[in-house]
């Protein structure tokens, strides 16, 4: 699931331990005081007051309609064994012959929802296979999974990725990952079990951004509200209202909202890059500038960056470039089968074939997806 930055519903930055070197060097800045937590959370600068004192959203999130129950049972009637009724069901659910959900990255819906829609996103996929799986007596837990980030050079926009998938822990040893697309499922990434609240928070975070883009300003701080009351300890929450706040050109409100992030995480390069825009549009040269050289700093150290960077130029065919920026990128990080995959596309347009194979083999061997595997061995293939 990838959207760019002022589109992008799941906000993190925790990749592969490459962000803790930006937290000794993120400027400091005021702590946040108990008024200025209340200003941003009340709303009371856009927010009508008639609006301020109304509860916040209650969604059945999780929650199994009688037709999901039969649907389930239906399903899996008469097989035995966790590992076989996994696979009867998650068929069942993307099978086109039976319910046949479709993948839309802004699907953001309840398990009812995703049901009866036949629409889903990663999170919304995930909540309703784990409420089938949970129904079916099952030991499941929501996995996030931290996808690192790619940039667009052409507007210099970072592009993230954040996933979530079902853990089934198995009663009798091990454990089963659910996905909606295990292809592209890189078990190397960070990846951590997350409890429920955290998933709900994630839900009305979501759909607060995507009530944001609608124009739907005050139905979207209410979404935001609810994700923070769940989990306030959530930067990017924090990170989407300021963007809430800039969206309706409060930038003094926007200011805290990026504050706090960036207490919660210093690292979030996000939080960084919008209080950035945020102070050189107050008109705060000086910590515009200290925090647009810190996210500069960032960018010049990540491989996903030097990788996004080689990408580009190999793509306007500045070769010399690309092969230097992409061995940089391993030279950070040597994991990747992406760069490796990159850099073998590189030395392949230099015709130096004897480098291009040996780095299509190491993509090879650093990559478990079986789909990724037959692209490689196509590659290599070629070359021999």
């Amino acid at each position: 699931m990838k959207l760019k930055l002022m589109r992008n519903l799941f906000i993190i930055l925790t990749v592969l331990s490459l962000l803790s070197a930006c937290a000794a060097n993120t400027p400091r800045l005021p702590r946040i005081t108990a008024s200025e937590l209340d200003r941003v959370l009340n709303g009371i600068s856009f927010v009508t007051e008639d609006r301020q004192n109304a509860s916040l959203p209650e969604e059945d999130i999780f929650g199994l309609s009688e037709e999901m129950q039969q649907f389930v049972d239906m399903t899996v009637a008469g097989v035995t064994g966790e590992d076989e009724q996994i696979r009867v069901l998650l068929e069942a659910v993307v099978s086109t012959a039976q319910l046949g959900v479709q993948y839309e990255d802004g699907a953001t819906f309840t398990a009812r929802e995703a049901f009866q829609q036949r629409r889903v996103n990663c999170l919304s996929f995930t909540i309703m296979m784990v409420s089938m799986l949970r129904y079916l007596g099952m030991d499941v837990a929501y996995n996030q999974v931290d996808v690192p980030p790619i940039w667009d050079l052409q507007g210099d926009t970072l592009v993230l990725s954040q996933h979530v998938n079902a853990l089934v822990k198995k009663s009798y040893a091990g454990r089963k990952v659910v996905d909606i697309n295990m292809e592209e499922y890189e078990l190397y990434y960070p990846q951590r079990d997350i409890d429920d609240r955290v998933v709900a928070a994630m839900f009305y975070n979501n759909r607060g951004m995507e009530l944001m883009f609608a124009g739907e300003a005050m139905q979207s701080f209410r979404y935001l509200r609810k994700a923070l009351e769940l989990a306030p300890e959530l930067p990017y929450i924090w990170t989407n209202l300021g963007t809430l706040y800039r969206d309706r050109g409060l930038l003094a409100e926007a200011e805290i909202a990026y504050r706090v992030a960036l207490e919660r995480d210093p690292a979030n390069l996000v939080a960084i890059s919008k209080a950035a825009r945020n102070y050189a549009d107050l008109g705060d040269v000086q910590r515009a500038e200290n925090f647009t050289q810190r996210a500069a700093s960032f960018r010049r150290e990540n491989p996903y960056f030097l990788y996004s960077l080689a990408r580009d130029e190999f793509l306007q065919g500045d070769y010399a470039g690309a092969l230097e920026n992409i061995r940089a990128a391993i030279s950070h990080y040597d994991k990747e089968h992406r760069f490796f995959f990159l850099q073998g596309i590189i030395y392949s347009a230099r015709a130096e074939r004897e480098q291009a194979s040996a780095s299509f083999k190491k993509a090879l061997d650093l990559t478990d997806s079986q789909k990724q595997k037959e692209r490689y061995l196509s590659k290599l293939e070629k070359l021999i």
